[in-house]
């Protein structure tokens, strides 16, 4: 998830569109609706629980690649790292959700780098 979130299709949750002229506006529509799904599962709502599937919450165009369809919040969240088997889930969440805000002011997140204006 690190690679995809940071260099692939996954660059939204760090508030940075997917592709070159993606719309400012479809990169914040696909982060309000993960940024909702975590908040939902960092207060311990009736809406998202950890052992939830991605695809129940998150449409395949933002996950497209079926292996994620299955895989739990929790496991997305903490991957299989045995190290993060006690991990508080409802606490990454928020850590999320967090550092998301945290990017949207990162000159770097947000403003497309000079040698991509033609």
């Amino acid at each position: 998830m690190t690679r995809r979130s940071h260099f692939g299709d996954l660059q939204f949750l760090h508030f940075m569109g997917n592709a070159v002229g993606e719309k400012p506006e479809v990169t914040r529509e696909k982060l309000l609706m993960w940024m909702g799904i975590m908040c939902q599962l960092s207060l311990d709502q009736d809406g998202a629980s950890k052992n939830d599937s991605v695809s129940r919450h998150l449409p395949e165009s933002l996950f497209p690649r079926s292996e994620w369809a299955s895989v739990s919040l929790r496991a997305l969240l903490v991957a299989t790292t045995l190290s993060y088997r006690l991990t508080d889930v409802r606490r990454r969440a928020l850590g999320v959700c967090l550092h998301i805000v945290q990017d949207s002011y990162a000159v770097s997140h947000t403003k497309l780098p000079s040698h991509y204006h033609h």
